[in-house]
């Protein structure tokens, strides 16, 4: 039997470097107008659909709020780690 050790494997994690492509720039910018239009506190400045339609009033805004949470898991921000109980 041939009992010699296997090398030590390395494994190298590369730090993945944003803002390299122009997707990033998009991203970046999708999460800004979604910032945006969130903060509008339905002023009624920015309004995809009214919020005085029934139960149809606050899907832009969900909406929103999920291309928000989209944006910051491509960027590698997990919030849905904040709310687990420890």
């Amino acid at each position: 039997m041939n009992t010699q050790q296997q090398p030590d494997i390395k494994i190298n994690k590369k730090k993945k470097n944003f803002f390299t492509q122009p997707k990033d720039y998009g991203m970046l910018v999708l999460g800004i107008v979604s910032i945006v239009y969130l903060l509008n506190f339905t002023f009624g400045f920015i309004e995809i659909l009214p919020d005085t339609l029934p139960f149809l009033g606050n899907i832009d805004e969900a909406l929103m709020t999920g291309l928000f949470i989209s944006v910051l898991q491509y960027f590698n921000i997990n919030i849905t780690g904040w709310f687990k109980r420890t």
